[in-house]
């Protein structure tokens, strides 16, 4: 509930961002770069968080954020220029860079058997707020709210998430996994302890291509759909299929994932998810009447419904208690990297030709497919074990 509030917050101020931008006068790139300083930002801090959430405690950390996201929005609801609007964002990105915690917090009271399920809970916390955010904020403009409005409604949802968090929360790891991780990550770094593992060298890259392809795929089907003779969809049509994707991805990250997980393992899935989602991306341009789309769609939103939480679980059980946060904040960096890179390249390759990023995206899956190639037969462990 708490992921869900936050990204409904979350969803509420995205798609206002560039408007809101082109109405403070400032250019396409000055646009470009307050959005993309969020993903910067969480790219930077995840493992931070992470790591400081294994030595005080992921409760103080997660209330911590949970402010930070309040007072950005703040910012946005009262800004009047790009300035404020930038500060805005790079506070929200820090702030929001608390999704590894929340991970961990899962990791923390699930068992393993049950791991991966506990991670589609928070993605399909993401799905959800993903449809509900954009809804809310579209209906405050639509009624003459304005961005101002949408903000203060983003503010409320953010306090009412800090006051449930407060009064509601406990504390996941004991006192003694809280002094052990103390002593353990003091004088560790993130990205030595990542390499030293079999497992999580792989699991970064594995984040780092998926989730570019995806994010190539969010920064140009829009553009693709209204530049399609076949379709020659506008803003409004996008949306409902964005939905559609959105619904998707909750359906399998909310019920499917936990029974798959333990039946077939996080590796099979995570390879199931690759081809599914390199599938759709080799169909969309191919896709010329509303059901191709839409069958290339819902492959797409289930092979990335997939991906997320069994890249998640199997990080997670095979991380001991005591780095679950960090290493978990690693793979939160590495996709919040892509998020960074994906939208100006997904630009530029659609410049080339619309077609390109999807070739570009099936490429980036075909290199993920290489790491996950050996993962179920070099004894990394999986849900199906337990």
């Amino acid at each position: 509930m708490i992921v869900l509030m936050d990204l409904i917050g979350f969803g509420i101020v995205l798609p206002m961002l560039q408007f809101a931008g082109q109405d403070a006068g400032v250019s396409g790139l000055k646009i470009g770069v307050m959005i993309g300083v969020y993903s910067l930002m969480q790219f930077l801090f995840s493992p931070a968080w992470g790591r400081l959430s294994d030595r005080v405690g992921r409760r103080p950390v997660l209330l911590v954020s949970l402010l930070g996201s309040l007072f950005s929005y703040i910012l946005f609801a009262l800004a009047d220029s790009w300035e404020m609007l930038f500060l805005s964002r790079l506070i929200a990105g820090v702030a929001g860079a608390n999704i590894s915690v929340a991970q961990a917090y899962i990791a923390d009271v699930t068992p393993p058997e049950k791991r991966s399920q506990g991670m589609g809970l928070i993605g399909m916390a993401f799905g959800l707020g993903f449809i509900f955010g954009p809804i809310i904020g579209g209906l405050s403009i639509h009624f003459g709210g304005g961005y101002a409005v949408a903000g203060w409604i983003a503010v409320g949802i953010c306090a009412a998430n800090f006051a449930m968090a407060f009064l509601f929360l406990p504390e996941s790891l004991t006192t003694s996994a809280l002094q052990k991780a103390t002593r353990l990550t003091q004088t560790k770094n993130a990205w030595k302890e990542a390499a030293k593992s079999p497992v999580m060298p792989r699991m970064l890259g594995i984040a780092l291509f998926t989730n570019l392809a995806f994010t190539i795929w969010e920064t140009t089907f829009g553009l693709w759909l209204n530049r399609t003779p076949a379709f020659h969809y506008g803003g409004d049509q996008y949306s409902y299929l964005l939905a559609y994707v959105g619904l998707c991805v909750a359906w399998v990250q909310g019920g499917l994932i936990g029974k798959w997980a333990r039946r077939f393992g996080e590796p099979r899935l995570l390879q199931t998810s690759n081809l599914l989602m390199m599938a759709a991306f080799l169909l969309i341009p191919f896709s010329l009447n509303l059901p191709a789309i839409l069958l290339a769609l819902t492959i797409l939103g289930f092979g990335n419904g997939i991906s997320r939480p069994s890249l998640y679980g199997c990080v997670s059980l095979n991380t001991d208690t005591e780095h679950q946060g960090m290493m978990l904040g690693l793979v939160q960096s590495a996709s919040s990297f892509s998020r960074v890179v994906g939208p100006p390249l997904g630009g530029f390759l659609l410049d080339a030709e619309k077609d390109v990023p999807y070739w570009f995206c099936a490429t980036a899956l075909a290199a993920a497919a290489f790491l996950l190639r050996p993962l179920h037969k070099s004894g990394v462990k999986h849900s199906a074990e337990t």
